[in-house]
């Protein structure tokens, strides 16, 4: 599933766009969850966590897109923005804040279907894409899918697959960036957590296929199980 957000401060657009992402869902078997804001000011306010693509409106009277996208950026440099606009000048500052793409009103289905399988697959290519590290004075490219959890210790992180331990200099919120979020959670401030290897919970205990154990924190407690059960396909 990707998350997928549009910004517009026309309704109308709004609407027209979710039809577009619904159409594509249906061609390509893919499957999105779609929010909606009216205007930069409420996307930065209320913005998910967790979004893979966005498309933002350049022209709104309340903060405008590319001030958005600056405010974003100062956060978040990874989610492919795709400008809207009705001029081809005002897509071209968009460029500034690292913009995947743009597409011109009134937009076609036809444009929009080849801008997202772009995003896709670019997204896909990252999802896959291995996590490199030093540890000591070796480089080792490590497969993310056999990574069971993260843990941060000291200044090190401390990365556990089924087969070995690395350790690693880097920082914990750099390793999550290059971590596919559909598969890893944050589950407190020192551990990321592979849900391919949960075993089960019981109460804020996490039990992994390597047998280690693991724990959530109370705040993160909710949005875990409830993302965990999404990925297990049940319901809570």
């Amino acid at each position: 599933m990707f998350n997928i957000v549009v910004c517009d401060d026309e309704k109308k657009f709004r609407e027209k766009m979710k039809c577009y992402i619904q159409r594509y869902q249906e061609r390509h078997d893919v499957w999105f969850c779609i929010r909606e804001f009216a205007d930069g000011n409420e996307l930065i306010n209320k913005m998910p966590k967790e979004i893979d693509i966005l498309f933002l409106d350049i022209k709104m009277e309340v903060m405008d897109g590319i001030k958005a996208a600056k405010k974003i950026r100062s956060f978040n440099e990874w989610t492919p923005i795709v400008f809207l606009t009705s001029a081809v000048e005002y897509a071209l500052e968009g460029y500034k804040v690292d913009a995947f793409d743009y597409l011109i009103k009134p937009i076609s289905y036809e444009k929009f279907d080849v801008v997202l399988s772009k995003i896709l697959k670019k997204i896909s290519i990252n999802r896959n894409k291995p996590l490199m590290i030093k540890s000591n004075d070796t480089w080792y490219r490590i497969n993310t899918s056999e990574i069971v959890f993260v843990e941060m210790l000291r200044r090190h992180c401390i990365i556990h697959t089924m087969y070995e331990t690395y350790v690693s200099t880097k920082r914990l919120k750099d390793i999550e960036s290059e971590l596919d979020q559909d598969n890893f959670f944050r589950c407190n401030s020192g551990y990321i957590v592979n849900f391919d290897y949960i075993e089960k919970i019981v109460q804020s205990d996490i039990y992994l296929s390597n047998e280690d154990v693991i724990t959530v924190s109370r705040p993160k407690k909710k949005m875990f199980i409830t993302k965990l059960m999404e990925y297990w396909g049940g319901e809570m």
